[in-house]
């Protein structure tokens, strides 16, 4: 478990849970961190957000072939295996560390929020 401490960098924040809604309800917004100083006012397609705070299961991993879906799905399912934790009702999100858009190889660290399971 980590609080994310990410700074500067690309991410992308995924909004609902794909089992309870349709893909059309689904949210995804793709942001680029900076310093309180340095961001610009709202407008002209800015916005300024905060992402929350809190613990986090994450797990860098190799992205092959844009199969963002098979790298979530074992993250779940690792987060499953570990008992003890359960998913928090705050947005998953991924940090980007290399730019995969032509080669579909991507080095991202995957982030679930979570919290002490009931």
């Amino acid at each position: 478990m980590s609080e994310h401490k990410v700074e500067g960098e690309w991410l992308a924040i995924y909004y609902g849970n794909p089992q309870e809604l349709t893909p059309e309800a689904l949210r995804v917004e793709t942001v680029i961190t900076a310093p309180e100083e340095m961001i610009p006012a709202a407008g002209d397609d800015i916005e300024k957000g905060l992402l929350p705070g809190g613990r986090y299961f994450y797990a860098r991993v190799e992205v092959l072939n844009n199969d963002f879906f098979s790298a979530w799905r074992s993250l779940f399912d690792s987060l499953n295996a570990q008992g003890g934790w359960q998913v928090d009702n705050r947005p998953c999100f991924e940090h980007y560390l290399s730019d995969g858009s032509d080669s579909g190889d991507w080095l991202v660290d995957m982030y679930i929020p979570v919290r002490v399971a009931d």
